[in-house]
């Protein structure tokens, strides 16, 4: 039989979401203090081993979303901001509203727009 069971699949995500957090720890150990934590400051140096090159107005929207008013970031915090950032794939929500206009606006009805609408929906947000 082909394919793959719900129970297997859950499996397969559970040891995927484990290699990610083993990967966010190792990072997160770079910079942190001896006490465990790191301070908000840090954040976007951590966010940029990910591939993103977040301004500070991103990372005070997902300090906002997240409610985190603290100073020191531990690591389990530190976990869930950064999947909250990949959810987002780093924009912030007002960033976020934009491109879902820009979408909607050249979305024909089916959910998708043409590739060469692309360009297009760039040039209305305001990308040369």
């Amino acid at each position: 039989e082909q394919g793959m069971k719900f129970r297997e699949f859950l499996l397969v995500a559970r040891r995927l979401r484990e290699a990610e957090i083993e990967e966010y720890r190792r990072i997160f150990e770079k910079i942190s203090t001896p006490t465990g934590c790191l301070k908000q400051g840090d954040l976007g140096r951590l966010l940029q081993h990910f591939g993103y090159m977040p301004l500070q107005v991103d990372i005070d929207d997902l300090l906002e979303r997240n409610h985190m008013q603290e100073e020191q970031v531990d690591l389990e915090r530190f976990v869930t901001l950064v999947q909250d950032f990949n959810r987002t794939d780093g924009f912030s929500r007002q960033d976020l509203g934009t491109i879902h206009d820009a979408f909607c606006l050249f979305d024909e009805g089916t959910g998708q727009i043409d590739v060469l609408q692309v360009a297009a929906m760039l040039r209305w947000m305001g990308y040369s």
